[in-house]
């Protein structure tokens, strides 16, 4: 985040961020673009240091973000079911 701050970094539409063991993401604006956050979370949920610093039976739930062809969009969900639902939906098969 300071590279970006500082025009150092490239220009990215997707940075990921860490400092947390919870899954989650979202968008904030940064020189003049929106764009999309990820912290992907931890896999390290069952053990005496996950229990220590209060994220012990976290969820594991990696945010997923599906890319339109050709446009210069993209849709950001919140777990792997929601995505396969929601592919489904713009397939057309309004049942999942």
């Amino acid at each position: 985040m300071r590279l970006l701050d500082h025009g150092i970094a490239p220009d990215p539409d997707i940075l990921l961020v860490e400092h947390e063991h919870v899954p989650a993401a979202g968008f904030i604006e940064r020189r003049g673009k929106l764009r999309c956050l990820v912290r992907p979370g931890t896999y390290k949920t069952m053990d005496e240091y996950a229990a220590e610093h209060h994220f012990y039976g976290a969820q594991v739930a990696p945010p997923v973000i599906i890319f339109w062809p050709d446009e210069h969009r993209l849709h950001l969900l919140h777990s792997v079911v929601e995505a396969a639902s929601y592919l489904s939906f713009l397939r057309g098969n309004r049942e999942g």
